[in-house]
């Protein structure tokens, strides 16, 4: 995903923040009044998973909250359940799994998964399947 609102994301050389001040009414905030013409999408790359493209005439609030949609909509695979039998580290159970679960994964056979929520194979059992999740299993131990 790449949005591009001049020549690069987050570009401030024809759509920057100063421009957008110097060209924004008193009172009226950042609007469209700054721009020329209705807002625009120009498609440059689209494919099965991924779409390229630009977003002309607009201010950057707007690019930022397409932008945050888009991540939000996105299904992603993540660790959801971490259970851990024994630490004796100096770190806390919450810390390790939490920071295992912002490890992004990358599954070439996401089109196989289901949401577990929408499984067809579970049956509403509260038993989840090779349908719906992926089991890792991480043995770590200190030699020090």
């Amino acid at each position: 995903m790449m949005i591009n609102t001049a020549s690069g994301y987050g570009a401030h050389s024809q759509f920057g923040y100063q421009q957008q001040l110097a060209s924004s009414k008193p009172g009226k905030g950042f609007g469209a009044e700054g721009f020329a013409g209705e807002p625009e999408i120009k498609i440059l790359e689209l494919s099965r998973y991924v779409i390229k493209f630009e977003l002309l005439n607009t201010d950057l609030a707007v690019a930022n909250a397409l932008r945050r949609i888009i991540i939000a909509e996105i299904p992603t695979m993540a660790f959801d359940l971490v259970e851990v039998k024994e630490n004796t580290g100096a770190l806390h159970d919450e810390f390790i799994a939490h920071r295992i679960g912002l490890i992004p994964l990358v599954s070439q056979d996401v089109d196989q998964f289901e949401f577990s929520e929408k499984c067809s194979k579970c049956d509403g059992n509260g038993l989840k399947c090779n349908n719906c999740q992926v089991h890792f299993k991480l043995q770590v131990v200190c030699r020090d």
